[in-house]
């Protein structure tokens, strides 16, 4: 199944939802989800899995810290 890119979780459940009934013709549910810190304004959003393979949690936790 094609990744949207996207920050916007909507848009990337309802690309999803539309290419899976395309394939199956039978009505379907997709799940994703995002992770969004608020000291950093919402990082990463919808980009959990790109932010955790390029930077990893340890650099998020030292881009968080101090923060409240």
């Amino acid at each position: 199944m094609p990744e949207p890119r996207s920050d916007d979780l909507r848009e990337i459940a309802k690309e999803k939802v539309l290419f899976a009934y395309k394939k199956i013709r039978k009505p379907c549910i997709v799940l994703d989800f995002g992770f969004y810190i608020h000291s950093l304004n919402g990082f990463p959003k919808a980009f959990v899995n790109f932010v955790l393979e390029t930077i990893g949690i340890e650099d998020i936790l030292k881009l968080v810290d101090g923060k409240p």
